[in-house]
């Protein structure tokens, strides 16, 4: 004998498809048998997939120190950093708006950024655009979902006799809500677990930095001489990034082209300068139990892992050696490399930390060097998503 079922909410399925279902439903939907189910519940399956996962690619909004004010690696709706060295202090915010809502936009669009940041007085302002293929839009997770969520059919509960539980608010609160909670939560983490697998990520961008004299106006002697520039650098740089198993390992390369100039100084020059980065991490051990991980909401959310991460990074910064730019090196150093070990303790996406040991190696004109160890202190925090 076939039984109606009135069921109500799927609509609000989507706000609470990663585990938070509370209550009954609020839409009325009649569901004669487990097709009628599968034909209502999967487009809410497929819209609570419709969401950012934690940027494990580059784990830092200043993944690289030598270039932390320009660096574009970050993939995250909202990343602000923090970093504090023996020599400079850095603040930073790389803001991605179009990943702020869900409006249909191309995979390559959503991956528009904007970088702001501040160091020693110098403020830095860069755009970039780039593509992340474990984005939700990507054709890889457009795959996914077909594997997903249309080759295989949508389980439905085992029993589906309103009958054998007396009346459907018994029903619905013992067999329908616990069932479509479990089922969603386990489909909707094995759709993101398969996206973070193997996950490719690049950017390329364009940074202006500008001295702190930008208003500046006065009337003491040689004033205008001294300030003679407002634009200190600028530059065009690009990264790929690349991480595996949800950033168990992760490695990433980028390289800057740059024309900067010590001071603003009337007749200083733009000195061109190449600059190498790359940089490779692994997830040393995570904080949480693989069950107590899966139950976290910070990992149902985003798959962020409270973990220890160990890793190794190197830039280089050349300055052009034509004579005629000798005069006009920075702190007249014509080569600079940078090898730094860290430690990233990821706590929750509002509270990361690194502590690194820079190796600073300095070339000077005379090619004599000079090498000096330091600190870095960089505190971290990453809005991945605003949809959940």
């Amino acid at each position: 004998m076939k039984h109606i079922i009135i069921i109500s909410g799927f609509l609000f399925l989507s706000s609470v498809a990663m585990g938070q279902l509370q209550g009954g439903f609020i839409a009325d939907v009649i569901l004669n048998n487990p097709s009628d189910y599968r034909k209502h519940v999967k487009p809410l399956i497929t819209s609570a997939a419709d969401h950012h996962l934690s940027d494990r690619a580059s784990s830092f909004t200043g993944s690289s120190y030598l270039f932390s004010s320009i660096d574009l690696s970050s993939y995250e709706l909202l990343s602000a950093n923090l970093s504090f060295t023996n020599e400079q202090n850095n603040a930073k915010v790389v803001f991605a708006p179009y990943k702020l809502n869900n409006r249909p936009v191309s995979a390559l669009a959503e991956g528009i950024k904007f970088n702001l940041a501040l160091q020693d007085n110098v403020a830095t302002i860069g755009a970039a655009f780039g593509h992340d293929n474990s984005s939700y839009r990507s054709k890889k997770s457009i795959k996914l979902r077909k594997k997903f969520f249309d080759d295989n059919p949508i389980p439905t509960p085992e029993a589906w006799e309103v009958t054998k539980h007396g009346s459907f608010s018994e029903y619905e609160a013992h067999v329908l809500n616990p069932f479509t909670r479990k089922m969603m939560d386990s489909l909707l983490l094995a759709f993101d677990e398969s996206r973070a697998k193997s996950v490719f990520k690049w950017s390329a961008g364009y940074n202006i930095q500008l001295f702190p004299n930008l208003f500046a106006q006065g009337s003491v002697s040689s004033f205008d001489s001294l300030n003679a520039f407002n634009m200190k650098s600028h530059n065009f740089s690009a990264t790929c990034t690349y991480s595996w198993d949800n950033a168990r390992f992760t490695a990433r390369s980028s390289y800057n082209q740059i024309w900067s100039r010590a001071i603003a100084a009337e007749g200083q020059k733009l000195v061109p300068y190449y600059g190498p980065s790359i940089a490779i991490s692994a997830r040393l051990f995570s904080f949480m139990k693989k069950e107590q991980l899966r139950k976290s909401e910070n990992y149902k959310k985003s798959l962020f892992i409270p973990s220890l991460i160990f890793g190794v990074s190197w830039d280089g910064k050349y300055a052009d050696g034509s004579k005629q730019y000798v005069p006009y090196y920075q702190d007249k150093i014509m080569n600079k490399t940078v090898t730094m070990p860290y430690f990233d303790i990821l706590i929750t996406p509002a509270a990361q930390f690194r502590i690194g040991l820079p190796i600073t190696n300095s070339v000077y004109p005379s090619k004599t060097n000079e090498v000096a160890g330091g600190t870095n202190i960089q505190y971290n925090l990453k809005i991945s998503d605003l949809s959940k």
